[in-house]
C-alpha cells in the first residue's frame, strides 16, 4: 500500500469528521438557543447560578482529589521507606523459586549491590545442609499454601554462613500468578549464644557429676559394708571349722555360695555406679519404676543407715523412651535432698515415698518426704545456679542441673511445692 494515499484518505476521514461535528455542534446550540428564548430571565439566571455552583463544586473536588493524591504520594514514599529500612529482609519469589523482589535489607544480609537479587534463584543463597530441608517446606507450601515457619542457614554471595528465622506464604491477591512472599531475620547472634549457653550447661553438668561422685563413694561404702560383713563371717566360721576339723563339704559350699553371691552383688553395684558416669548413652524404652528401684539399689543403703523408710507406689506400666543415666541423676538428687533435710531436721520416724502415677499425656513421679517443707524465702531460689543452703558442703548446682536435665532432655517440668508433712518434687515426663 503507497504511504501518500494512507496519509490522504486519514486527512479527509478527518475532514469529514470534523463536518459531521461542526452541524452536530450547530444543531444544539440551535437548540439550545430556542430553549433559552422560551425562558423567562429567572430561570436563565437560575440555571447560569446553578451552573456556576456546579463548577465550584468541580473545582473544590478537583483540590480535594489533588490533595489526596499528594497524600497517597507521600504515603506511598513512607511505605517504600519502610518497606526497604525494615531491619528483616523481605523478598518475593515466584513458584519456581526465582526472585522477584528483594527490600535493601534483603540485600544488606546476602552481600549483594542494591537490585541484582531480581532474577537470581533464591536456593542459591541457602546452606547445602539445609537445601532439602528447605526444598521439602517450600514443597509444603505449594501444595498446601499453609504458611511456614523455620530456623535454617543461608549464605551470603561470598560463602560465608549465618543463620536466619524465615517464615513463608502464598499471595494470590494481586493476579492469578502466585507469588511467595518470604521474610528473614538474622538469627546468627542468638544462636551463638544459645551454642554458648548450652556449652556451659555441658560444663555445669560435668560439674554436678563431679561434685556428686563424693556422695557417690559414700553410697558404695554403705552398699559394700554388709556385704563385706557377711563375707567376713563366712570366712572366720570357714577357717574355725576347719582348725575344729568340723567343716563338711556340704557346709563348705554353701559358705562358698554365700560368698559368691556377695561378690555378685558387690559386682552389680559397682555396674550401676559405672552406667551412672557413662556419659551420652541412648534412650531406652523403660518403665519409670524400673528406673526408680534402680536408684535405690545405689542410695538404698545409705537409706537404711539412716533409718530412713522408702515406700514406693507404682500406678503405670506405660513405657517411655528415657536416658537412664540422667534420669537417675535427677532422682538421686531429689532423694539425697530429701535425706539431707530429715537427717538437719531431725525427724523422729523419717519417711520418703516415691510415687509414679499417669495421665492421658504424662508420667508424674513425686518425691515427698516428711522434713517439715521447705521455707518460703528459699522456696523461690533453691533451683538458682551456686545457690545453697548446705554452706560449704554444698555446691548449689544440683536442683539446677535436675530441672535442666529434666526440661532440656525429657521434655517435661520439675516443680516443687510443701504439703502438710513436708516437701514434693514432682516430676512431669511426657
Amino acid at each position: 500500500m503507497d504511504p501518500s494515499n494512507s496519509c490522504k484518505n486519514k486527512i479527509v476521514s478527518h475532514i469529514s469528521l470534523q463536518k459531521n461535528a461542526k452541524i452536530v455542534a450547530k444543531r444544539r446550540a440551535t437548540s439550545s438557543l430556542e430553549l433559552l428564548q422560551q425562558m423567562s430571565l429567572e430561570d436563565i439566571a437560575e440555571i447560569f447560578h446553578n451552573l456556576e455552583v456546579h463548577q465550584i463544586e468541580l473545582e473544590m473536588q478537583n483540590n480535594e482529589l489533588m490533595e489526596i493524591q499528594e497524600q497517597l504520594n507521600q504515603s506511598k514514599d513512607h511505605y517504600c521507606k519502610l518497606y526497604n529500612r525494615s531491619p528483616v529482609g523481605y523478598i518475593t519469589l515466584n513458584p519456581q523459586n526465582i526472585i522477584l523482589h528483594a527490600n535493601l535489607t534483603a540485600h544488606t544480609l546476602l552481600e549483594n549491590p542494591k537490585y541484582t537479587l531480581s532474577g537470581q534463584p533464591f536456593t542459591r543463597f541457602i546452606d547445602g545442609e539445609d537445601q532439602d530441608k528447605y526444598y521439602l517446606l517450600h514443597q509444603k507450601l505449594l501444595e498446601s499454601n499453609e504458611p511456614y515457619f523455620c530456623e535454617l542457614r543461608m549464605l551470603t554471595r561470598e560463602g560465608t554462613i549465618f543463620w536466619v528465622c524465615m517464615s513463608c506464604h502464598i499471595d494470590t491477591k494481586n493476579d492469578s500468578i502466585p507469588r511467595i512472599n518470604v521474610v528473614i531475620n538474622d538469627i546468627t547472634k542468638r544462636k551463638e549464644i544459645e551454642t554458648k549457653l548450652k556449652s556451659n550447661e555441658e560444663i555445669l553438668l560435668i560439674q554436678s557429676r563431679q561434685a556428686a561422685m563424693g556422695e557417690m563413694i559414700s553410697m558404695i561404702a554403705h552398699q559394700w559394708r554388709q556385704p563385706l560383713n557377711i563375707m567376713g563371717l563366712a570366712i572366720s566360721n570357714i577357717e574355725m571349722k576347719r582348725a575344729l576339723n568340723t567343716l563338711s563339704d556340704t557346709e563348705f559350699e554353701k559358705k562358698i555360695e554365700v560368698i559368691t553371691n556377695n561378690i555378685t552383688f558387690m559386682s552389680e553395684t559397682i555396674d550401676d555406679f559405672r552406667h551412672f558416669f557413662q556419659p551420652n548413652q541412648p534412650k531406652e524404652e523403660l518403665k519409670v519404676a524400673s528406673v526408680l528401684k534402680s536408684t535405690l539399689d545405689i542410695i538404698g543403703k545409705s537409706l537404711e543407715h539412716h533409718s530412713i523408710t522408702v515406700s514406693l507406689e507404682e500406678n503405670t506400666q506405660r513405657l517411655l523412651p528415657l536416658f537412664k543415666s540422667q534420669l537417675i541423676q535427677v532422682l538421686l538428687n531429689l532423694i539425697n535432698n530429701a535425706k539431707e533435710a530429715l537427717l538437719i531436721n531431725q525427724i523422729p520416724s523419717p519417711s520418703i515415698t516415691l510415687a509414679v502415677n499417669e495421665s492421658e499425656e504424662n508420667i508424674i513421679i513425686s518425691v515427698c518426704d516428711n522434713a517439715g517443707g521447705i521455707p518460703q524465702k528459699v522456696m523461690e531460689r533453691i533451683s538458682e545456679p551456686y545457690f545453697t543452703t548446705k554452706g560449704l558442703n554444698g555446691t548449689g548446682l544440683g536442683l539446677y542441673i535436675a530441672k535442666t536435665i529434666i526440661e532440656r532432655n525429657f521434655n517435661g517440668t520439675l516443680t516443687w511445692h510443701n504439703k502438710k508433712e513436708g516437701a514434693c518434687f514432682v516430676l512431669t515426663l511426657s
